[in-house]
């Protein structure tokens, strides 16, 4: 659902620039220590690898002739947090236009704001995290219960949180696909230079996105699943807002009676905010939980990164050669369009006025127009879409030679010899480790300058 340029005025294309840019200027002064802690830091990179490799597999949509991507905005926020997801997702999108051409420059924007803004600080603090959070029993801190809460985190970890995750997941996607897809067919409509019909193109957007949505959600609920019962402080960490290890299960499962020892738990409720309980018995005699299998943050950690090299570097090889959903829905826009043309010129002004004119195409519409029929033409169309809609004006012109110098892996492939699948494979793997290093290295940035500031106003004091 990458926008490109020619969708978009310049006056609608700097406006979206202008709203990302704020929004990520209020992410960095608002996401906090915690957030950024050292464990949280590797997380980060690794997560934001993942996304970039995992949005290079298309999967095909049955029975449509698309295909989709996860857009990732969601299973960010599930492993980091919305505020750390949205800027990590912000700076793979970043990497994806710059060295990729993936998403038009002037569209860059737009695309944080559909793939970032809406998933990670709209969707997430508002749909994923009420649906999550009753798996750690902050019910229960709200009726002060705060014992129980301690004593019935043990059990829900273990047993409702992967429902609860599931379904958050599926429908955090498809709820967040949706609003994405409805602000491109907005965005589009407002900058008026493709003519496309609003009405058409959002009852062609929406469905198909929610088929991609479905499939976003079930690979998210497989992931955050698969880190929940390996490291389940790390997807309790994201829904806390806390540093990983602050909330998690108690090391002490009880035999049986009541809890012996000490367990304490950090929490945030709804109620009075932070609380710090210790909760304490004598019955029967507490045994050491085994701690999810074994396994470390580390560990969990590299089975990721395993992941991402699998993905980027080999899975992406075999994506569908469909054109995404926003592809699909401009070409089946245009095709309408071309339906009612009675002859091969009106075909052909409709393509245009449709936007979707480039030599593949343009050879249908040709076909078309030669044979005065509307097949050729609205052949053309559907095809033409797949490629990048050409807009004439100084700013779009000037993104174009900005992406051209900046791409070193144009459309994933090798300039000089665009056919070599190894090409695929190179950008995937380099893809993700810039993804890993440009998000990271961000994370680390911002934690090491605002433990600075608050060391000088310390100092101050």
């Amino acid at each position: 659902m990458h926008m490109a340029d020619a969708l978009l005025s310049p006056a609608v294309g700097l406006a979206a620039d202008a709203i990302s840019v704020a929004a990520i200027g209020i992410s960095v002064a608002r996401v906090r220590k915690d957030e950024l802690s050292e464990k949280k830091v590797p997380i980060i990179g690794v997560a934001g690898a993942l996304v970039f490799a995992a949005q290079m597999i298309n999967f095909t949509i049955p029975g449509t002739g698309s295909s989709g991507h996860i857009g990732g905005g969601v299973l960010l926020a599930g492993l980091l947090g919305g505020v750390p997801a949205f800027l990590s997702i912000a700076a793979v999108l970043i990497i994806q236009c710059l060295f990729f051409a993936d998403g038009g420059l002037l569209a860059l924007g737009c695309n944080i704001f559909n793939l970032g803004v809406i998933p990670c600080l709209l969707v997430y603090p508002l749909i994923f995290k009420p649906l999550v959070k009753n798996t750690l029993g902050q019910e229960l801190i709200a009726q002060g219960n705060r014992e129980q809460y301690v004593e019935r985190s043990i059990v829900i970890h273990r047993n409702a949180s992967y429902k609860h995750l599931s379904a958050a997941s599926v429908i955090s996607a498809i709820i967040a696909l949706e609003l994405g897809a409805f602000c491109v067919v907005l965005q589009t409509f407002m900058s008026g230079i493709t003519q496309l019909p609003f009405g058409t193109f959002a009852a062609l957007m929406l469905p198909i996105h929610i088929a991609i949505g479905f499939v976003e959600g079930v690979v998210t609920a497989a992931i955050l699943c698969f880190v929940h019962r390996m490291r389940p402080e790390i997807i309790t960490s994201a829904v806390s807002g806390s540093a990983i290890g602050v909330i998690s299960e108690p090391a002490l499962r009880p035999a049986s009676g009541s809890v012996t020892g000490s367990v304490t738990a950090s929490v945030t409720g709804s109620v009075t905010g932070p609380v710090t309980e210790s909760v304490s018995g004598s019955a029967a005699g507490c045994k050491p939980e085994k701690k999810s299998g074994g396994v470390t943050v580390k560990k969990t950690l590299i089975a990721l990164v395993v992941l991402t090299v699998v993905v980027g570097g080999a899975l992406s090889l075999f994506a569908s050669a469909n054109p995404d959903g926003l592809e699909w829905a401009i070409g089946k826009t245009t095709s309408k369009n071309v339906a009612s043309a009675t002859t091969g010129e009106e075909a052909d002004s409709a393509i245009k006025n449709g936007g979707s004119i480039n030599n593949t195409a343009e050879t249908g519409a040709e076909a078309g127009t030669e044979t005065g029929t509307e097949t050729g033409a609205e052949t053309g169309a559907e095809t033409g879409a797949t490629s990048a809609i050409v807009a004439d004006s100084s700013i779009h012109n000037a993104a174009a030679e900005i992406q051209d110098a900046t791409a070193i892996l144009p459309d994933y492939s090798f300039a000089s010899n665009p056919e070599n699948p190894a090409g695929t494979s190179f950008s995937g793997i380099i893809g993700a480790a810039a993804s890993f290093a440009v998000a990271g290295g961000a994370a680390l940035l911002i934690s090491f300058l605002k433990k600075r500031k608050r060391a000088e106003v310390g100092a101050d004091a």
